[in-house]
């Protein structure tokens, strides 16, 4: 028999399967605000506010870790790899 943290890492994995999982994935973690520092000088309540973001996106990081270690650096990478670059500004 299978145990529920067993089953929720095969549901992980079987989401970083597909192309649309993943970018789900990443803007959940990008809107949860991973990676960011949640402090708001002189701002207590939007602190608070940011770092419960936060919390969502430290719990999907560790999901994601366990269910596969290399899978938040490919979230990364494939976010990266499919975001425009900047355009260049053209010198007047």
């Amino acid at each position: 028999m299978i145990n529920t943290q067993e089953q929720n890492d095969r549901d992980l994995r079987a989401v970083l399967k597909t192309a649309a999982g993943r970018r789900t994935l990443w803007r959940v973690l990008r809107m949860a605000r991973a990676g960011e520092n949640g402090f708001v000088p002189r701002d207590p309540y939007a602190t608070a506010y940011f770092c419960g973001q936060q919390s969502i996106a430290v719990w999907l990081q560790e999901e994601l870790w366990r269910a596969d270690p290399a899978a938040y650096m490919g979230l990364r990478r494939e976010s990266e790899q499919n975001t425009p670059a900047p355009k260049e500004e053209e010198d007047v």
